[in-house]
C-alpha cells in the first residue's frame, strides 16, 4: 500500500490529509530535513506559502510561520492552515523557507515550488543554504504492527514506478524483520531503518555461488540503505549480507549500517559482496565469521572490463571473528577485504582479518589512507597478500603485523608505503619495494 503523500524536498515531504476533492483548511506537513548530506537534528523554523502558479505570482494567503520545530534524525511534523476552501489542489504550489531556529534571520527559500496533486506527487529537488537535496517522493512504512507492510521485501516489491522524478522512502520501524525473499532496493528508493540498534533485517538465504540468491539485501544503482542492521544466518553453502553488482555506481549509498554473518556452518560468509560494483560506503560495520573456508568482511570482484572503484569512508571490515583490536578468531579463514581486479579508495577505516587484512588477486590498485590495517598474530597470518600484477597502497595508516616476514606474501614489489606507523606508533619505512616498504 502506498500512501498519498505530497512531497517537497531538500528533505521535505508533505502528508496531505485532504482527499482528491478541494483541500481541507488544515493539514499535517510531515517531512525529512537533511543538512550537509545527513539527517538534520536540532530546532528549525519553517515559513510556508501557498501559490496558484509555479513561479512568481502572489501568495493566496499570508505565509504560515512555524517556529522552534524539533527535528530528530531529519524527521519533523507541523500543522498548516491557510484558511482557504474550495480551491482544487491541482492548482496549488507550496513554497517553503527554512532557517536555523537559533537565528533571527531571513528564511532561505527552497526552489522550485512543488505542485500539489491529488495523488502521490512527483518530487522536485530543491536547494537552500541550510538544507541539501535528498529526493523522496512517496513514503511507504514497514512495521511489525500498523505499517503499510509488515515485510520489507514486500514493501520494496510493491514499487514499480520509481524514477529520479518520482522517488520513494521506505521507512522501517523498530523490530526484527525475517525475510525469505531477497530484499532488493530499486534505484531512486531509500530504505531507512530506525537505527542499527533498533531495526534488523534477517534471512537464512544461501546459494552455491556468490550471487544475489545468497544475499539478504541487494542494492540496485542509485539505491540508498541506511540506519539498520542486516544479518544472514545461513549455515550451508555460501551466504552474503549485502550484494551489489553490474551497474552500481557511486550514486548507490550504503551508510550507517551494520552487516553481520556469524552463524556457524557453510563454506563461505561475506558481509558485503561487490560484483563489478562501485558504490559509496560510509559508516558501515561489516563482520563475517563461522564458515569453514572463507569469512570476508568485504569482497570486491571484477568479472567484466575495468576495475571497480568503490569509495569507502569511516567503516570497519572484520573477517574471521574477533574485534577491531585483536583480529582474533578463525585465523585460517578470515580476510578483512578480498579484492580481485578491484581498486577501492578507502579512508579512515579499519580492515582486520584473522588470516589477511587485504588479499589482492590478479590485478588492481586499492588505496588506503588514514586507516588501520591489521591481522591476527597466528600461524600463516600475513597482513597483505598479492597474487598478480596489482599493488596495495597505504598512507598515513597504522599497520599491525608481528614482524617483517608477516608483512606481505606473494608478488614482489606490490606494496606502496608512505607515512605509516606500527602498533606502538613508531614510523614504518617508506618505499615501493617489498623488501623494505613498511619495514619496522
Amino acid at each position: 500500500m502506498k500512501r498519498t503523500y505530497l512531497c517537497l524536498i531538500a528533505g521535505l515531504c508533505v502528508m496531505s490529509l485532504a482527499s482528491a476533492a478541494p483541500l481541507e483548511t488544515a493539514f499535517t506537513y510531515q517531512g525529512q530535513l537533511n543538512q550537509l548530506g545527513r539527517p538534520a537534528n536540532g530546532t528549525f523554523d519553517f515559513e510556508v506559502s501557498l501559490f496558484d502558479v509555479a513561479e512568481n505570482g502572489s501568495a493566496l494567503a499570508p505565509a504560515v510561520v512555524v517556529e522552534d520545530v524539533d527535528v530528530v534524525d531529519g524527521i519533523f511534523s507541523i500543522e498548516l492552515d491557510f484558511g482557504l476552501t474550495g480551491i482544487s489542489d491541482e492548482q496549488l504550489w507550496l513554497e517553503v523557507g527554512v532557517r536555523d531556529g537559533r537565528q533571527i534571520a531571513l528564511f532561505t527559500p527552497l526552489t522550485p515550488r512543488t505542485k500539489l496533486a491529488p495523488s502521490p506527487a512527483s518530487l522536485y529537488a530543491l536547494s537552500a543554504g541550510v538544507a541539501e537535496t535528498l529526493a523522496i517522493g512517496n513514503l511507504i512504512t514497514v512495521a511489525t504492527v500498523g505499517g503499510d507492510f509488515s515485510s520489507v521485501a514486500a514493501a520494496l516489491n510493491s514499487i514499480s514506478d520509481a524514477s529520479p522524478e518520482n522517488s520513494y522512502l521506505v521507512q522501517v520501524g523498530p523490530g526484527e524483520f525475517t525475510e525469505t525473499d531477497l530484499v532488493e532496493v530499486p534505484g531512486n528508493v531509500q530504505l531507512r531503518g530506525s537505527g542499527i540498534q533498533a531495526t534488523t533485517i534477517v534471512s537464512e538465504r544461501t546459494a552455491g555461488t556468490q550471487t544475489a540468491d545468497a544475499a539478504t539485501v541487494r542494492l540496485l544503482d542509485a539505491a540508498q540503505v541506511s540506519g539498520l542492521t542486516v544479518r544472514n544466518r545461513g549455515n550451508s553453502a555460501i551466504s552474503i549480507g549485502v550484494f551489489m553488482s553490474v551497474d552500481v555506481t557511486l550514486s548507490t549509498v550504503l551508510e550507517d549500517v551494520n552487516v553481520i554473518l556469524d552463524d556457524v556452518g557453510g563454506v563461505g560468509h561475506t558481509a558485503i559482496y561487490l560484483l563489478d560494483a562501485a558504490p559509496t560506503i560510509r559508516r558501515v560495520r561489516a563482520q563475517a565469521e563461522g564458515a569453514t573456508n572463507v569469512n570476508a568482511g568485504l569482497a570486491s570482484v571484477n568479472a567484466a572490463a575495468g576495475f571497480p572503484q568503490a569509495l569507502i569512508y569511516d567503516s570497519t571490515f572484520l573477517g574471521g571473528g574477533g574485534s577491531e583490536l585483536s583480529c582474533s578468531g578463525s585465523s585460517s579463514t578470515g580476510i578483512g577485504m578480498f579484492l580481485s581486479e578491484s581498486s577501492p579508495e578507502v579512508y579512515d577505516s579499519i580492515i582486520c582479518g584473522g588470516q589477511r587484512s587485504v588479499q589482492l588477486a590478479i590485478n588492481g590498485s586499492p588505496r588506503f589512507q588514514r586507516s588501520r590495517l591489521a591481522t591476527a598474530f597466528g600461524f600463516n597470518s600475513v597482513l597483505f597478500e598479492v597474487t598478480g600484477l596489482g599493488a596495495i597502497g597505504t598512507a598515513g595508516s597504522q599497520l599491525v603485523f608481528f614482524d617483517n616476514s608477516d608483512k606481505l606474501t606473494g608478488t614482489p614489489d606490490s606494496l606502496i608505503c608512505r607515512n605509516n606507523y606500527d602498533l606502538n606508533f613508531r614510523p614504518l619505512q617508506d618505499g615501493f619495494l617489498t623488501a623494505t616498504a613498511c619495514d619496522q
